[in-house]
């Protein structure tokens, strides 16, 4: 009804990418682009919209863009100071880029923002954790992640690359063959 409602704009934009990431779209070029064209709909009608910025740093993120995905994420962050999907996306992007101990403040911070977390941030921590070397820490937040989101294949690969790395050869060989079932 109201074709300057900025935040409408916002959650197309976010219905778009949920797509990508849960692999539901026909076509990963037309969800991508569909998210993109709304996101920058949204900023030219609200350059304030937290949704939008934090879309835009997942949108950077996937096209490997990580320094343009943390300024984008640091942006969502000015905006929402309780923003906890933002901290947590943040410290991901830290941990990839280098700094896991940044990401684990981080992502931290988003679960202290919301105590009942999503499985990403486990898997976004564990992953940390996994990076730093502590690997005991990485497999319980790991497994933690795929409790509540028992198909998430990223979890899964570093639950392996986990086991793996931490000499434990026959749970990553059972782990492996849960995923490739």
């Amino acid at each position: 009804l109201d074709p300057e409602y900025g935040a409408l704009y916002s959650l197309l934009g976010w219905t778009h990418l949920m797509d990508l990431w849960v692999q539901s779209s026909e076509s990963p070029e037309i969800s991508f682009a569909q998210a993109s064209k709304n996101i920058k709909k949204a900023l030219a009608l609200d350059d304030q919209d937290y949704v939008a910025y934090l879309t835009l740093a997942h949108l950077y993120y996937l096209r490997k863009e990580p320094d343009k995905a943390i300024a984008t994420a640091e942006r969502a962050i000015a905006l929402n100071l309780n923003g906890a999907d933002a901290y947590a996306l943040l410290g991901h992007l830290f941990t990839i880029t280098g700094n896991p101990e940044e990401g684990i403040k981080l992502i931290k911070k988003a679960i202290r923002l919301n105590p009942i977390p999503p499985a990403h941030y486990l898997f976004y921590i564990g992953y940390a954790y996994y990076a730093l070397g502590r690997y005991e820490d990485a497999i319980e937040l790991l497994k933690g992640s795929l409790q509540r989101s028992p198909n998430n294949l990223f979890a899964h690969v570093n639950l392996i690359a986990t086991y793996s790395a931490s000499g434990r050869e026959e749970e990553a060989r059972q782990q492996a063959e849960r995923v490739l079932r």
